[in-house]
């Protein structure tokens, strides 16, 4: 005491005989105290008073005799201003502001180069809003917007960097649920993804910017990790279908008259390679024909169902494309009893018949029409 008034405080609250705590007075009210907040004989916490009032105070909080948080009051002793140094290099980045001890707005300078690309704005002590300016130009490129519950509720994002948002992204429960996107900056949404249960479920794309969504994508199909519908005459049904596993096209759909069925199906192999094909031939409504394929997906066989009975009438036989041989079932009984060859240029130079159906032809006759459908 001086004169009787308290003037120095010192304390040692864990009792090793080290003084951890000094308080200075003035008029009987602190003026500045230093603590040593970890308990290793230095001191590591600067407080300043103002007529007994808090007024500032800096933090060594990585102890390495470096104050890297610096605190400052308003008159009623309420945290003003919050300055820190976050990856301890000397240089602070990350500044908090309230006002009536309640956090209002935080800065802050994500990689260290000296700019505050981040602001934090708060409503009622809770994250509101938040931007990014990515490229230092003074305009925000990204925006979030928080929900009473500080759950993110929406993302709008310029992602050209040119000043106009163009990608949005609504958020539930913390989970996103559509993303839309403005591809070309004509200010059209012509992308949107659909989310569920925090995955991606189907994509939807305006491909040629006319406001039609054209294209569809579906990440729930069962059995397949993709597959893409397309729509190019907007009739509302889909005139192709690629499916996908892994990457890799795996089937593929051609409806080319609109009834929603396909006239063409594609099969491909692990490789993306086509080894099967299914066609309508001359518009029956039904894939009445099969292609076979090499590994150059050269056509090597061909089976036709001709009468609609899900039985094959009719074999093509290809070699390097070139058609070789023909066989067909005249009297449906699942067997070949037509036989014909071909040369290389595919003129027909033998047909045989099997007059009795007992496999073995009994005709043979050399080339000429053919009795058979030629395909390819």
């Amino acid at each position: 005491y001086q004169k009787g008034e308290i003037f120095r405080q010192q304390k040692d609250t864990d009792f090793d005989g080290r003084i951890d705590s000094v308080t200075v007075f003035k008029n009987s009210r602190p003026a500045d105290q230093k603590k040593d907040s970890n308990l290793d004989g230095k001191f590591d916490v600067f407080t300043m008073f103002k007529n007994g009032t808090l007024f500032s105070q800096e933090k060594d909080t990585n102890f390495d005799d470096n104050p890297d948080c610096f605190t400052r009051f308003d008159h009623t002793g309420l945290v003003k201003e919050i300055k820190e140094d976050t990856r301890y290099t000397g240089r602070i980045d990350r500044i908090r502001f309230f006002e009536k001890g309640v956090p209002v707005r935080m800065e802050t300078d994500d990689n260290g180069d000296g700019f505050f690309e981040t602001v934090c704005f708060y409503k009622n002590g809770k994250k509101h809003r938040q931007t990014q300016d990515q490229n230092k130009d003074g305009i925000s490129d990204i925006k979030i917007f928080f929900n009473a519950k500080e759950e993110k509720q929406r993302v709008e994002s310029d992602t050209t960097l040119n000043g106009n948002t163009d990608t949005w992204q609504f958020y539930r429960n913390g989970q996103i649920v559509r993303l839309e996107k403005d591809e070309d900056g004509n200010r059209n949404i012509d992308l949107t993804v659909f989310y569920k249960n925090g995955f991606k479920e189907k994509l939807v794309k305006d491909a040629d910017h006319d406001q039609y969504f054209e294209t569809t994508q579906w990440f729930n199909r069962p059995n397949w990790t993709l597959v893409m519908e397309q729509d190019s005459d907007k009739d509302g049904n889909p005139e192709a279908r690629f499916y996908y596993k892994y990457g890799v096209l795996r089937l593929k759909e051609i409806d080319e008259d609109g009834d929603n069925r396909p006239d063409l199906r594609e099969h491909y192999n692990k490789k993306g390679k086509l080894f099967k094909s299914e066609e309508d031939e001359g518009n029956t409504g039904r894939l009445n024909i099969v292609w076979f394929y090499d590994d150059s997906e050269s056509a090597i066989r061909a089976e036709m169902d001709g009468d609609g009975d899900s039985q094959t009438d009719v074999w093509y036989f290809y070699a390097q494309g070139r058609l070789l041989a023909v066989e067909e079932d005249t009297n449906k009984d699942g067997k070949p009893d037509l036989w014909e060859a071909y040369d290389e240029s595919e003129a027909l130079i033998k047909r045989q018949k099997d007059l009795d159906f007992d496999g073995k032809p009994d005709v043979e006759k050399p080339g000429g029409e053919s009795g058979a459908s030629k395909k390819m």
